[in-house]
């Protein structure tokens, strides 16, 4: 504007929230005094006349080919030193200004739109004319508005896209899940304690394939084995009825918990937080073989892993999952 002014160009008009590649207006609508118009189309800005008493709509198109337009504003070459927003940077993390014939001390009125809502700034013009904003850092933004003494001197609309912060693994994640009842259970609730609900997470799957998801990142460890196997002390399948009672007719098992999972208490009694050692009476666990953990990653706004059956990275038909356990990574 400077360029086709001979006196210093005053900002008369604003209009935002434009789209398309032509701005109407009534006749009536065009400030008096505006001499020339500015179209703001993405990153370029294109200069158009203001006709001299319109009595009709006027219409001002840009070039085939060019962006939407954003906002359009009319100028008046009267030459007074009137307050101005020279430039605006706008990062995820602040907002620098640039103004000219704004007295150092002042204060300007941003307005931000984010993602998620709305906020107010206002920060003070330093002596050299700048003024900065600080902003979150992880919140979208889609429009800066600055105003200083109740009139608008610049109005963007942008999109910025904001990096979120990693949710953090909770404390004490630790809970061993078992498959029982054609569902992945989490072994007693007495051994979880209150430090992880285990309802956070969501399981998909059987014992060949599950998934599994929270909102936070985890690491899965589980073991799977041959379905049916016979390892040392190993579970050794369903033996019937008949296996309840010895030759005198005494029962064996208090339960049929106890004939399928043992008295495992704190997840199947001494296995220094994992499922391979001793598991109680009935060695349910025993042919067992632990695979490499698996590390959930990120899926839309939550963390997921998948495990499967596989033993050694090599799929096996007869093969199931015996037991997986969540944690956090660094554990």
């Amino acid at each position: 504007m400077r360029e086709v002014c001979d006196t210093e160009p005053t900002a008369v008009a604003l209009y935002t929230g434009l789209s398309g590649t032509c701005f109407t207006l009534p006749a009536e609508a065009i400030p008096e005094d505006a001499d020339y118009l500015t179209l703001k189309a993405g990153q370029n800005c294109f200069l158009a006349d203001v006709p001299q008493n319109p009595e009709d709509d006027v219409t001002w198109c840009l070039p085939e080919g060019a962006q939407e337009i954003s906002n359009a504003t009319f100028y008046a070459c009267d030459g007074e030193d009137v307050p101005t927003v020279d430039n605006v940077i706008v990062t995820c993390e602040k907002i620098d200004i640039t103004t000219s014939n704004i007295p150092s001390g002042e204060t300007l009125t941003v307005t931000v739109t984010f993602g998620d809502g709305e906020e107010t700034y206002e920060p003070t013009v330093g002596p050299d004319g700048t003024a900065h904003v600080t902003l979150p850092g992880d919140r979208d933004i889609s429009a800066v508005v600055i105003t200083y003494d109740d009139t608008v001197l610049y109005a963007e609309i942008v999109d910025i896209q904001c990096p979120k912060p990693m949710p953090e693994c909770p404390e004490g994640l630790n809970i061993a899940y078992k498959y029982k009842y054609g569902e992945w259970w989490p072994d007693t609730y007495d051994d979880i304690g209150d430090e992880v609900d285990p309802d956070v997470f969501t399981i998909e799957g059987d014992q060949k394939e599950v998934t599994i998801c929270a909102p936070f990142p985890f690491v899965v460890s589980y073991a799977t084995r041959k379905k049916g196997g016979k390892g040392k002390g190993g579970w050794k399948g369903w033996k019937g009825w008949k296996g309840w009672h010895d030759k005198k007719d005494h029962t064996k098992h208090k339960n049929m918990f106890d004939q399928f999972f043992g008295d495992h208490g704190k997840h199947g009694g001494k296995h220094g937080g994992k499922h391979g050692g001793k598991h109680g009476s009935c060695g349910c666990f025993d042919d067992c073989k632990e695979q490499e953990p698996v590390r959930a990653e990120p899926v839309d706004d939550q963390y997921c892993a998948t495990i499967t059956s596989a033993m050694d990275g090599k799929p096996k038909e007869k093969a199931e999952i015996c037991w997986f356990r969540v944690h956090c990574p660094e554990e």
